[in-house]
Order: C-alpha cells, then sequence, then structure tokens
C-alpha cells in the first residue's frame, strides 16, 4: 500500500512538473526585414519546433517592419507593450535597436556578427547566435582572383554593426597592403554616386538596408567590371561575385535550441558562436566580368552558382 502511494506520488509530481515546463510561451519573431536568409532562419526554426513537438507551446506573434530604424524601435516597443516572455530578432539592426530603447522583455538575437559591442553593455537579458566571419579568407581569395587598386567598402551608418564591421575591414585590408575607401550609404541606389574604375573591387558589410538592394549594387559592379564581395549570401544570389557566410539554416536551428531550452526550463543559454560557414562563389557573374577562377579558390569554395 505504501509503495503503491509513493508510485502514484511520483506520477502526480512528474504530471505537475511536466506542466510548469511545458507552460505556453508568447513569443514576438521580429524579421529585421523580409531578406531570404532571415526567412530561411525562421522557417527552420519553425520546423525545429514542430519536430520536437513543442510548436503548440508556443504563441509566435510574427512582425516585419520596414527596414528603417524607427521601425525596428516601433516593433521592438509593440512587442513589450504586449507583454509577450520572449523576443527572437532576426538580424543585428534589432539588438542594437533593442539596446538603445532598453528593450526589458528577454531577447534571443540571431545573424550578429561578432558580439563585442553587446557584451559592452553587459545585459543579461539578451543572448543568442553570433558569427565571426574571417575576413582575411575573404580578402586573400579576392587577391587571388583579380589584382586591384583599390578597395571600396560599402556600410550604413544607420546601422552600428556595419559601421563597425566596416572599419575592421580597412584595418584587415590596409595590413594586407590594400588602399581601401570607405563609403558610407544610406540606400543601395547611392553607390551610383561613387566613383569606381575596372582596377577596382567592392566589398558590402552586412547591412540589413543595403542588402535589401543588393541587385543593384551588383548591378552597378557588373557594369563596372569589378568583383563584388561580401559576408553574406544575399550577395552572391544577387550577382555579387563571392562570400563567405554563415548558414542561414543552421542559424534557425540553433535559436531553436535556445527556445526550446527557455520553454522547457525558464531560462536563457549563453550565446553561441555559429561555426559553419559557405564560402559561395557566383561562376555566371565571373564570366560576366571576365575573371578566370584559379584552382587555389576553387578548392576553398563550398557552394557554386552557375
Amino acid at each position: 500500500m505504501v509503495k503503491r502511494f509513493i508510485l502514484l506520488m511520483i506520477i502526480f509530481l512528474f504530471i505537475i512538473g511536466d506542466r510548469s515546463y511545458s507552460k505556453e510561451r508568447v513569443v514576438a519573431v521580429i524579421l529585421a526585414s523580409n531578406l531570404e536568409k532571415f526567412k530561411i532562419a525562421y522557417n527552420e526554426l519553425q520546423r525545429t519546433l514542430q519536430e520536437h513537438k513543442k510548436d503548440s507551446y508556443v504563441q509566435i506573434v510574427l512582425s516585419t517592419p520596414n527596414p528603417d530604424p524607427a521601425s525596428w524601435a516601433n516593433a521592438l516597443k509593440r512587442a513589450e507593450g504586449m507583454e509577450v516572455d520572449l523576443i527572437i530578432a532576426f538580424g543585428a539592426p534589432l539588438a542594437y535597436t533593442a539596446l538603445k530603447e532598453r528593450i526589458s522583455v528577454p531577447l534571443l538575437y540571431v545573424d550578429v556578427y561578432e558580439k563585442g559591442i553587446l557584451d559592452a553593455f553587459k545585459s543579461k537579458q539578451m543572448t543568442g547566435i553570433y558569427n565571426v566571419i574571417p575576413i582575411t579568407t575573404v580578402l586573400k581569395n579576392l587577391l587571388a582572383l583579380k589584382s586591384f587598386k583599390t578597395l571600396h567598402v560599402l556600410y550604413c551608418p544607420l546601422e552600428k554593426e556595419s559601421e563597425i564591421q566596416a572599419g575592421k575591414i580597412k584595418e584587415l585590408a590596409e595590413y594586407e597592403g590594400i588602399k581601401v575607401s570607405l563609403h558610407p550609404l544610406k540606400s543601395a541606389q547611392s553607390v551610383y554616386d561613387i566613383s569606381i574604375n575596372n582596377t577596382d573591387a567592392i566589398f558590402l558589410t552586412s547591412s540589413v538596408i543595403l542588402e535589401m538592394g543588393a541587385n543593384k549594387i551588383a548591378q552597378f559592379a557588373i557594369e563596372k567590371e569589378v568583383p563584388l564581395v561580401g559576408v553574406s549570401e544575399t550577395v552572391t544570389n544577387a550577382g555579387g561575385l563571392m562570400c563567405v557566410a554563415p548558414d542561414a539554416k543552421i542559424q534557425g536551428r540553433l535559436i531553436s535550441n535556445f527556445l526550446l531550452n527557455y520553454i522547457e526550463k525558464g531560462i536563457l543559454t549563453k550565446s553561441e558562436q555559429i561555426k559553419e560557414v559557405n564560402f559561395i562563389l557566383n561562376m555566371k557573374t565571373a564570366k560576366r566580368i571576365n575573371i578566370t577562377i584559379p584552382f587555389t579558390v576553387l578548392n576553398n569554395v563550398t557552394k557554386v552558382i552557375k
């Protein structure tokens, strides 16, 4: 009789405990724009939740604001006003805006370059997935493709991460003996105001605003017959020559693990670096700008666009 009572108590406590972990969470998912990489990562998050049979425990409120600072701030404040349990921010601008606006809701970020500035704020309410793209690898492969006089680095002054990245690229490129010209652009169309000749190259930083117009930037580069490189798959998909970029599906999978841990335990996992990156080459563009790809570069490529 005593044994049966103990057994019933264990089952009862297990059920109660299980219910506490499976409490429904309201999660605001915000995409910094409708860029394909964000949609791919979000779809992977949804797929992983379904795979673990946790999708019924999460009520997702999805929003895709216009790609500008005011809209990002408004989207975050709306989520905070709705008293959601958690915010998942796809895109670095949302993470930096959340810090600036002092958003109080716990936040998971996706697609952030490095995390030094986020650590500087020492926010216990913010964690997520970051990448450390090997910019030196991009530069060395670019030099192997073509000898150029000036590297034109495009960044958006409205996005803190883009500006930080531009400075990093300049520092590393000059260390390699490359002359660098920085160009702060508030729109992709502004690239046509830059004076470039066919002895140069272009590096597009990770910028939501500029990547939204990546097709225009890629077309400009093709017209000038110069290589366009970057650190986002958006660059090569738009017609750029080469990029080294984190895998969007893997980012979605990793951030879903953060969410699952939050659902089950109610805690935020320590930020994690995504180590898998793709080296992508657009062979169609290479032919259009008359660049022959040496085997030393091809051997490093993980994905080819034909």
